[in-house]
């Protein structure tokens, strides 16, 4: 069986990871922990039902209507897919697994000092 399931994430700017940021390795490794948690409570609450594979899109909305890119949001997304694996969404996050995620800009602003990702995750047929 496959079908769609999406998760929304508001994850606040004390939490959010750019690879353009230049972060001391104690400060990231404590928002890539919080930002794991915040995908495995977002799962858990949406009764997410688990995946074998899965094609993820991972949607952007920022606070600004300004130029953005949003493939730089990867280090918010893989804590945030992280804990998808620790929810028991995914059975893993490899490339068997998961395929993405593909990093798009959405429409619409996210709240003053938020950021949203919205995450599509489309069963894929398993291969094997």
């Amino acid at each position: 069986m496959t079908g769609t399931q999406v998760l929304v994430i508001d994850v606040p700017e004390g939490a959010w990871l750019s690879s353009n940021d230049r972060r001391h390795w104690a400060d990231v490794k404590r928002r890539r922990a919080i930002l794991r948690s915040m995908g495995k409570s977002a799962a858990i609450k949406a009764r997410t039902r688990p995946v074998e594979v899965a094609a993820i899109t991972a949607f952007i909305q920022y606070a600004t209507g300004g130029r953005a890119d949003p493939n730089n949001a990867q280090d918010t997304t893989k804590p945030l897919i992280d804990g998808l694996v620790d929810a028991g969404v995914l059975v893993d996050d490899d490339s068997a697994h998961v395929l993405g995620p593909d990093h798009r800009r959405d429409t619409g602003r996210a709240p003053k000092h938020w950021h949203r990702v919205r995450l599509v995750i489309v069963e894929q047929e398993v291969p094997w």
